[in-house]
């Protein structure tokens, strides 16, 4: 496993980030493969998997000093300090090392957002504040507020589309839908008509001349972007983004 670190901080991540929230009744077993195979970045999704994440890692003995925690702002709070309270109650830990800050709605100002996110990081309860839905005018005016560069983490679905703020803002970028939303995999590519559906039929003929399974292909190109902190990767694929980046270092190792 491979580790890079989250734009201008001191949060290592592995390459790949599980979605904890989407591994349900096997949540356990499969936080004990990831971790087993070098995984330390966990993104813990909605309230309910919150708690079953937390109740999981303290059943599997895991050492809270070598994970890196993902919890996310719910887009209907009306305090963040309450829902970061929240959080840390259900997962059963003292800080959390991201916080992720979905598009900001309900008419709270961005201003007094990032003041209750600046208070939070003094205090030791979050480490790294991350952001994902906003346009790039809303992550440059929380940024202008207070000149605060420790808004960590943007997500795209289209990886072109952020390699121009890598040089202007240091920000570090996980990969939200690396199989675009199911769209890679077979099950659901003859059942769309989404406007990216050319370059996922790009991507199984690629797959099929290097006689890889699609989803492995759609991995092993993203995880060889420098510009990528981590993917973000569904449990139900956890087998083939592991196979996907021992492929890529194996291949880091030759060159």
């Amino acid at each position: 496993m491979r580790y890079r670190t989250i734009g201008n901080t001191s949060l290592q991540v592995s390459t790949l980030c599980l979605a904890a929230g989407h591994a349900t009744a096997r949540l356990e077993r499969t936080l004990a493969r990831a971790l087993e195979s070098g995984v330390n970045f966990v993104d813990a999704g909605s309230a309910r998997a919150e708690a079953a994440t937390g109740r999981a890692l303290r059943r599997l003995g895991a050492d809270a000093s070598r994970l890196v925690l993902t919890a996310t702002l719910p887009g209907d709070a009306a305090s963040v300090t309450q829902a970061v309270q929240d959080s840390l109650q259900r997962l059963q830990r003292d800080h959390i090392e991201l916080y992720r800050v979905p598009a900001l709605g309900g008419g709270q100002p961005v201003a007094a957002a990032v003041r209750e996110l600046q208070a939070l990081v003094a205090q030791g309860r979050l480490r790294v504040v991350g952001v994902s839905q906003h346009a790039a005018w809303q992550i440059m005016q929380a940024l202008g507020i207070t000149a605060w560069r420790r808004l960590a983490q943007f997500e795209f679905l289209r990886v072109e589309a952020a390699d121009a703020w890598l040089p202007a803002e240091a920000l570090g970028l996980r990969a939200a839908a690396p199989l675009a939303t199911g769209l890679i995999s077979d099950r659901y590519l003859r059942q769309s008509n989404a406007d990216w559906l050319p370059e996922a039929e790009a991507i199984h003929a690629i797959a099929r001349r290097r006689a890889l399974a699609p989803t492995q292909a759609a991995l092993a190109f993203l995880l060889q972007l420098e510009g990528l902190c981590s993917v973000l990767i569904d449990p139900r694929h956890l087998e083939s983004a592991l196979a996907a980046a021992d492929a890529g270092g194996a291949r880091r190792r030759a060159a």
